[in-house]
């Protein structure tokens, strides 16, 4: 139910509000039947004033817009009301006087209005000389209609909303609509100083002139609207929203107010008005919010003030409370049963596959895993239509959040459904190549995973090495056993991780440099990756991880936990391919057991010359001495090489003077 209170602030106010009038107006009844002697008038742009006959049966006050004034504005019975309209210097206007039932009468403190008026008289005035000649003014609801617009309107509205005061961003909003200003320039096309220098404040009347309009992640904005005039609000309040407990509690509203009187609106069952205080021109509305059995909820409660010559303000006033909301693991969410009105709050780290429109993802702490189905900015309610906010939030994979949402299912698989964003606890590690974390910026809060091989000159103390992968090398400037943090002194513990040269790990670190050269900085140790007998009892070599490009000099490729070197070893849509005079593959790690035999298979657009390749085995890195024999099967493009016992590396060496293609080498263990 839509409540409207209305406080007088004094009577010697309020009375020159009935000048007109001789008698005195006492307490009355609330008429529930009001006429007006006209319901339409036309008036001349330079303004003009007439008489309406006002039949009551009880009290009565009249609204009206800014540039309407009403004399009296309260009544009670009959009165004969003066209504006085101001010049027009703009286009084509009109406005509605509303005459409201309330209770009460002139120097009560507390009168209440009915929601709508029970008579209105529309008052049209003629727009102002020239007015074809000069910018044409709009509303704001027309002025959106436009969509993407290059013609220039002037738009008059209330400020609403602040969001930066330097550059002037804020809500602009009329009776049709509210609108974003994305940037004010001041009359002299200067920006990031109109806002403060005009000293514009919440509720303040603004007109600007306006070209052009910008759809920004689904929201119409104008930007860099130029400042024309402005009138100060005659109202200000002292906070402009208030968060309650769901238990329920009383709140105030304090607000300055240069008018005759102040109107509070709004449409919330479980908010109760207790009375006005006030103290010159500061005034505290009184209020008390109800216990919350339900979900967390919103109001927006419209405060005005009107003076004796019917000028007007208005300002927003959001009361938020907040509902039963439980905390839980995603194990405890996943348990729980379905609902449209339980809500609960999960903390947890963005994974799985990341719909970025829609803010679809998986959400994983130490208990499990749940799939979040739509993640907005602020909250929908359950079942509403997703506003596809989530790419407003900047989240990415890995970023650890607190969300809100009810617990759902589709087609048997729990997931949170019209979910909200809370707040982002941290940014995630973010998994990278060595390529790729040599080209990001340094910073000392994103933390990087990276994934390679130990070598360089080893400081076996406070673990400083070269990592290497596929891409590329870069510096670790030590490595701890365990997190310490940026910056952190060293502790020394890396001898206790039993690291040595050819290892292959997995890291987590910060990017930094020293004297100009990249370089990982308080990294810690994640896991060794320690080669393991596949299933099938083979490794094989394919051409997935090999350049477009002969590399110039040696480089180590990775083929799941196993690195190897290739020289003049590369991949140009021929499977792998080895340069003649001189390219070679061979295993840099060693094989978790010895190798039994070493297949090597022909592209199958290619032909096989068996002597071109020679195929060596043993028990260090780069094998060389006596070549495998090995043995062609029917096809003639398999070749497989028997391999004496105990060997756990082998090389397979071009020294011919043609090129070799093959689909892959086969290690059987």
């Amino acid at each position: 139910m839509k409540k409207i209170y209305s406080i007088l602030l004094t009577a010697a106010v309020a009375l020159a509000a009935f000048a007109a009038c001789t008698r005195d107006y006492m307490a009355g009844p609330m008429a529930r039947n009001i006429t007006v002697g006209t319901t339409a008038e036309q008036i001349a742009a330079d303004g003009n004033s007439f008489t309406a006959d006002v039949t009551a049966d009880g009290a009565w006050v009249a609204n009206a817009p800014e540039w309407i004034s009403v004399e009296p504005a309260y009544g009670q019975g009959n009165e004969t009301v003066k209504i006085t309209v101001a010049p027009n210097d703009g286009a084509e206007r009109s406005g509605k006087v509303g005459f409201y039932s309330a209770v009460g009468a002139v120097g009560s403190t507390d009168i209440t209005l009915e929601a709508e008026p029970l008579v209105e008289l529309t008052v049209t005035q003629a727009a102002g000389q020239g007015q074809g000649d000069e910018t044409p003014t709009i509303s704001i609801a027309d002025y959106l209609a436009l969509g993407a617009n290059t013609d220039e309107y002037l738009i008059t509205g209330a400020i609403t909303r602040i969001v930066n005061t330097t550059y002037g961003n804020f809500d602009l909003t009329d009776e049709t609509g509210t609108v974003y200003v994305y940037g004010l320039l001041n009359e002299k096309l200067e920006d990031k100083v109109c806002f403060k220098e005009k000293d514009l404040a919440m509720g303040d009347v603004l007109t600007v002139k306006v070209k052009e309009l910008t759809l920004f992640r689904d929201t119409w904005e104008t930007v860099d609207a130029v400042y024309v005039s402005h009138s100060k609000s005659l109202i200000a309040l002292e906070e402009d929203s208030v968060t309650l407990p769901k238990e329920g509690q009383d709140f105030s509203v304090k607000a300055e107010v240069k008018g005759a009187d102040v109107k509070v609106d709004y449409d919330a069952d479980w908010i109760s008005y207790k009375g006005a205080e006030k103290d010159g021109e500061n005034v505290t509305l009184n209020f008390s919010a109800a216990e919350n059995a339900g979900m967390g909820r919103v109001a927006v409660m419209s405060i005005s003030t009107t003076t004796a010559k019917g000028e007007s303000s208005e300002v927003e006033f959001t009361v938020n409370q907040e509902g039963n909301i439980v905390t839980v693991s995603v194990a405890d969410f996943l348990a729980a049963e379905e609902s449209d009105s339980a809500v609960y709050e999960l903390v947890g780290t963005i994974g799985g596959r990341i719909n970025t429109t829609f803010g679809n993802f998986d959400l994983t702490d130490a208990s499990g895993t749940v799939y979040v189905y739509g993640l907005t900015a602020t909250e929908l309610g359950y079942g509403a239509n997703n506003d596809k906010s989530f790419a407003s939030l900047g989240l990415k994979d890995g970023d650890l959040i607190k969300i809100r949402g009810y617990r759902s299912s589709h087609e048997g698989k729990p997931q949170v459904k019209s979910a909200w964003f809370i707040e982002k606890l941290a940014d995630g590690p973010k998994a990278v190549t060595v390529a790729e974390f040599l080209a990001a910026e340094e910073s000392e809060t994103q933390v990087y995973i990276l994934e390679g091989t130990i070598g360089g000159k080893i400081d076996g103390t406070y673990g400083n090495f070269d990592l290497s992968d596929e891409t590329g090398t870069v510096y670790v400037y030590g490595l701890t056993a365990t997190e310490l943090g940026y910056g952190a002194k060293n502790d020394k513990s890396y001898a206790s991780l039993g690291l040595k040269e050819g290892d292959k790990i997995k890291m987590k670190g910060y990017r930094s440099s020293h004297n100009g050269k990249t370089q990982v900085k308080s990294g810690w140790f994640l896991e060794k990756f320690e080669p393991v007998i596949p299933d099938d009892g083979t490794v094989t070599v394919t051409d997935a991880k090999l350049p477009t490009a002969y590399p110039a000099e040696e480089t180590v490729i990775t083929e799941g936990a196993y690195d190897f070197y290739i020289l003049n070893v590369a991949n140009f849509g021929n499977g792998i391919q080895f340069k003649k005079n001189g390219s070679y593959v061979a295993n840099k790690t060693a094989m978790p057991s010895e190798i039994k035999t070493i297949t090597l298979t022909c592209h199958p657009a290619k032909i096989y010359y068996q002597d071109n390749l020679t195929v060596y085995a043993g028990t260090a890195e780069k094998p060389e001495g006596t070549a495998l024999t090995g043995t062609l099967d029917e096809s003639g493009k398999v070749e497989t090489f028997a391999v004496p016992a105990g060997c756990t590396y082998f090389r397979i060496y071009n020294g011919s003077g043609y090129a070799v293609y093959l689909e892959s080498i086969k290690v059987t263990l």
